[in-house]
Order: C-alpha cells, then structure tokens, then sequence
C-alpha cells in the first residue's frame, strides 16, 4: 500500500513542537493493521484540514506563557483559561472507534464528527473568558504561530480570495515540506493494545522547514492579498522562549 503522507502540521516555536507532537499522536494512538494505515495517515491529515485559528491551533496558542503575557491576562483569567485547556486536550486525546470505518473516507468523517463536537463544546467557553481585544489578538497570534496550510485553510483561503493556482503552488511547497519532514522525523507505528513509547524529542530542523515553507506560500499572494494578511495578524508577536 503506497500511503503519502501529508499530516503533520506546524508553528513556530512551542506551538509548533505541540501540533507536530498532537499529529504523531493520532498515528501512535489508532490501530495499526494493515488495513488500518491509510486511516491513520488520514486521521491525521483530517486534524490539518480542520484546525484553524478557531480550533485546536487556537488552544495551543493560549496555552503558552508568552502568548498569556501577550494578551495581558489576569491571573483569574490565567487559571479559566489553563483548565479549559487542559480539558479540550483530554478530550481531543480520546480517538472515536475506526474500526467500523470501511475505508479512510468514513474514518475522517467519524473523526472530524467527534473534533467538531469538541470544538463547539468548548469554543464559546475560550471566548466568554476573554474580552473582545484578547479574542482579537489571540486569532491574529494564531494565525502568526501557524503553518503554511494556515493560508489554504476554507475561511482564510476565502478572504484572501486565493486562486486556484495559487493553492495548487502552496500545496506543492507544503507537500514537499511535509515529505522532508518525515525523512526527518517519521511517525511512530504502535499496534492495538501495545503502549505508546515516549514521544521523540523534536529534530530542531523540522521548525525550520515549517518556517520556510510558510515564507515561500507567502511570495506567493499578490499586493492586495498581502496588505490583506497583515491585516489580519496584526502587530508582529515576538516569541519568548519559555525557561
């Protein structure tokens, strides 16, 4: 079975180290017989085309320490926040049943059901925890944090009224990324019923590679589309490393 492979998704720093973390968890966590391995690969890809800045790239984002400085956070806030965190990961970390899945269409369909429930469960508690301005510039942190695909996602890809041979060329760059990035770092098979090794630690060119992917879609928007784009990330967010 040729299975390409076309899942991991990106960010800068912390998030970016957290999303390709959550991807290869969803290949460790489904089982892996034969039959299985194309809907584990898709599993994963279906966790790319749908989390944008308003699903679990958004959580990612706010679990950061930097970013909570950023939206000036009170301390109260802090802890909402942490908790609603913690709880969207327990819950994305609880993969639906596949095996009744006949192919890697119906398993994408059942995953993206069970995110979406997920997603309408505890996006409107994020929103009620912050006011208007943290929700503003938490999007446009996101939407900064993010990888390559960010620009190909349905509501971005909309605004920016991307043509087709635009989104033909960036999906040819991320593709080409994303192959290189698991020569680099390739994802762990675990059959049903074995326990999931610890997570590897990150190949720290896989960053790099997310990064330059990212700059290359980017060349690719006209004038209008990037006077659109930094209107929509706003003020540039410097990232701090956490000690």
């Amino acid at each position: 079975m040729k299975c390409r492979q076309q899942s991991l998704d990106d960010s800068r720093g912390e998030t970016l180290n957290n999303q390709i973390t959550l991807a290869r968890r969803m290949l460790v966590a489904v089982s892996m017989t034969a039959t299985c391995l194309l809907a584990a690969i898709s599993q994963a890809q279906t966790f790319i085309k749908i989390a944008g800045p308003d699903s679990a790239e958004k959580y990612m984002t706010l679990s950061r320490v930097d970013v909570q400085t950023e939206l000036k956070l009170t301390p109260a806030q802090k802890a909402e926040v942490n908790e609603l965190v913690k709880q969207f990961n327990a819950a994305m970390g609880e993969f639906p049943n596949l095996e009744m899945a006949a192919n890697a269409d119906e398993a994408n369909e059942i995953i993206q059901s069970h995110q979406n429930k997920i997603q309408r469960k505890f996006d409107p508690l994020v929103t009620k925890a912050l006011n208007d301005d943290q929700n503003k510039r938490l999007n446009q942190v996101t939407l900064q944090l993010a990888g390559p695909d960010i620009l190909l996602r349905e509501k971005v890809a909309k605004e920016l009224k991307l043509t087709d041979d635009q989104k033909s060329k960036m999906q040819g760059l991320i593709d080409v990324m994303l192959e290189m990035v698991m020569e680099l770092q390739p994802p762990i098979v675990v059959r049903q019923g074995e326990t999931p090794p610890p997570m590897p630690k990150q190949n720290p060119e896989v960053p790099k590679l997310f990064a330059k992917a990212k700059q290359q879609c980017l060349k690719l928007l006209n004038k209008e589309q990037t006077e659109l784009w930094k209107q929509f990330i706003g003020p540039e967010f410097k990232v701090k490393e956490e000690k």
